[in-house]
């Protein structure tokens, strides 16, 4: 006998006749609504400015599968108990074949194309993965020195793991509940939804990052299609259709154009949550209606169904695929990106007939062989991510003189800050002939790391603290820059910009105060007003280091011998080596220019005599390139720091 959870609970009334499967009448139109998801989220992530909004297919996905798992389950109970067992056993034949098929084939394209850092992170996702945990892993990596995440090839597993944890915790959730009447479920189904929903509000505006990944702001959207599973099933009857055609019609007209309305955008930006009300809200309006309507012959027209069908293996084949194309930065290539949304869906179609159809077919593929299948693949998986997490991704695979240029990763954010960090919001000491403040994102820190290489002729005293590069090192009126930056972090960053009474402290008693930061296009305009105020607020003392980016190819630079490399120089990027001259123009002899101390003709050397390498990435220098900016600041030192403490 297959004991199952059904009869541990309830023996008495669980039925043991188990020999026929309970069948969910197939809807051709919820595949066609699956094309509505999928597509949106591929343009997007292609980067198609048309579709912004894209994301929101996500929030599709979610409904859909809220919507027929609970409604599954929920026949399952009412008739013959649930059968947790076969549960999962459905879930690992629909989520893991293919995706490990996409992690195998993707495996020796992250090897040969993933430096040590971006490999060893690679790893690490791999075990999350197979933890069903990646929303966890990206949340936590959230950070200022985190992988663009247009680059990270698993990155929207995240979803995955967001629904798995949910049905870890719900199908037993709603065998607790079914006991009590129809109206308690109801209100408890509401009242969980209207909780996660309020955590999502929340998060919105104090951890936007925690309610992107994390299931508790992201519950409610599976809960959304629980409850349209709920109604539909509380409410059909044999004895006809639930609506009239005119309601049907307007009901699911109605819910194709909340879709619309969100996917157009129409509503505020900086409030995505509205964004994901519309599109979930008209996806539910369309699963409810198990009828005839113009909507549902819409969708179940054979190329809404036919892309629907593939859907799933679609979304995993794309970020991959976008992923290594935009690490190589091939993007530019005329007609590429098409091509890969093309090969997405040619290879979405060979992963559904030859991997997803056979593995969810009982009769090819038994239950044992799926559970030892999944077994096997999930402790293969999560030993490949550890083991290359152990050795630091492909670390190892790398000659000695070439470890500087593609380890950067593992030291960089350990360097970077470490001068900053020693003094972070430090009191001055009184006793110092000079008292220097350092504000900015990493570059005031690679400035920092300069400037305490210089010979000071007295005693020198550093503080320093910290505004991240996407909340912008500016002294104005924070609500003209929070139109400049993300909803999602404006709280974060109006923290950063308030002055508290340490740091108004430490502007007050500063001889010196030095902002550095990775200037954007938007702040050129305020820069000027920045300084003036701070100049009226504390007295004329302030510098701004401008901003250096350098066009950084680790692959260009292998491909130098180890003695010839130094005398390879880089370009430094025309967009900055514009927005410097802009500020040098309204700043004067108040601005350095990182290109006119470390460069010469707008070309900048990478490497020193002994072949030791400046910079980490481009951008953020090592301690080798620290010394070298720090010798050619010693004039600057010498003529605004030391000869002031010489006159006092």
């Amino acid at each position: 006998m297959n004991l199952t959870l059904g009869a541990l609970i309830n023996p008495l009334s669980y039925n043991l006749n188990r020999t026929r499967r309970l069948s969910v009448k197939y809807r051709a139109d919820i595949d066609g609504l699956r094309a509505l998801a999928v597509v949106p989220v591929i343009l997007f992530h292609a980067g198609l400015t048309i579709f912004e909004n894209g994301f929101l297919g996500v929030d599709v996905f979610f409904v859909i599968s809220g919507f027929l798992i609970s409604f599954i389950l929920m026949k399952e109970i009412d008739t013959k108990g649930l059968d947790i067992i076969s549960f999962y056993e459905r879930r690992a034949r629909r989520i893991l074949p293919a995706l490990f098929f996409m992690i195998l084939v993707i495996l020796p394209f992250a090897w040969f194309n993933l430096y040590p850092g971006d490999m060893k992170d690679f790893s690490q996702s791999l075990v999350a993965v197979a933890l069903f945990s990646s929303n966890i892993l990206f949340w936590r990596e959230v950070g200022y020195f985190d992988t663009n995440a247009e680059l990270k090839p698993l990155l929207h597993t995240w979803s995955l793991s967001i629904e798995e944890q949910f049905y870890f915790i719900f199908p037993l959730l709603l065998l607790m509940i079914w006991r009590f009447r129809s109206h308690y479920i109801s209100l408890i189904l509401v009242a969980l939804t209207s909780a996660s929903l309020a955590l999502a509000f929340w998060s919105r505006e104090f951890a936007a990052s925690s309610g992107f990944y994390l299931i508790g702001a992201r519950a409610w959207e599976l809960l959304v299609g629980v409850l349209g599973a709920y109604f539909l099933w509380n409410k059909q009857s044999s004895t006809g259709a639930l609506y009239t055609n005119k309601t049907a019609n307007a009901l699911t007209l109605s819910g194709l154009g909340l879709m619309l309305i969100g996917y157009a955008g129409l509503f505020d930006l900086d409030n995505i949550i509205l964004g994901q009300l519309y599109v979930t809200l008209g996806t539910v309006l369309l699963l409810i209606v198990n009828q005839d309507t113009i909507v549902s012959r819409l969708l179940s027209q054979k190329i809404f169904v036919g892309i629907g069908l593939i859907s799933y293996s679609a979304y995993l084949w794309h970020q991959p695929l976008f992923a290594f194309v935009r690490i190589k930065e091939y993007e530019h290539i005329p007609y590429l990106m098409t091509s890969l949304i093309v090969l997405t869906f040619m290879l979405a179609y060979f992963s559904w007939k030859y991997i997803e159809g056979p593995f969810r077919n009982r009769t090819k593929i038994t239950s044992k062989a799926i559970a030892f299948y999944s077994v096997v693949g999930l402790v293969v998986l999560a030993g490949i991510g550890a083991l290359g997490h152990l050795k630091n991704g492909n670390l190892w695979a790398y000659d000695k003189d070439d470890l500087e240029v593609v380890g950067y990763k593992t030291q960089r954010e350990m360097y970077v800050w470490s001068s900053k960090r020693a003094v972070y919001d430090m009191p001055f000491d009184q006793s110092a002939a000079v008292k220097i403040l350092i504000i900015g994102d990493s570059n005031s820190g690679d400035f920092m790391n300069a400037l305490v290489q210089n010979k000071f002729d007295s005693k020198v005293s550093f503080s320093a603290y910290t505004i991240q590069s996407h909340c912008g090192s500016l002294f104005i009126d924070p609500d003209i820059m929070v139109q400049y930056i993300g909803y999602q972090d404006e709280h974060e960053c109006r923290a950063e910009w308030k002055l508290s009474e340490t740091r108004q402290k430490l502007l007050e008693d500063a001889d010196y105060v030095f902002i550095a930061a990775a200037w954007r296009q938007w702040q050129e305009q305020y820069i000027k007003e920045s300084m003036d105020g701070l100049v009226q607020e504390y007295g004329d003392k302030f510098w701004v280091f401008g901003t250096k980016h350098l066009n950084f190819k680790p692959s260009e630079i292998l491909q130098i011998k180890p003695v010839d490399r130094p005398l390879y120089k880089l370009v430094a990027k025309t967009e900055d080596i514009e927005r410097n001259a802009k500020f040098q123009a309204v700043l004067g002899d108040h601005f350095i220019d990182p290109y006119a101390v470390m460069c010469e003709q707008e070309l900048c050397p990478v490497f020193n005599d002994k072949s030791e390498i400046y910079t980490f990435d481009g951008f953020h220098l090592t301690k080798s390139g620290a010394d070298y900016l720090s010798a050619q600041l010693q004039p600057f030192v010498d003529r605004i720091i030391n000869t002031r403490s010489n006159l006092e």
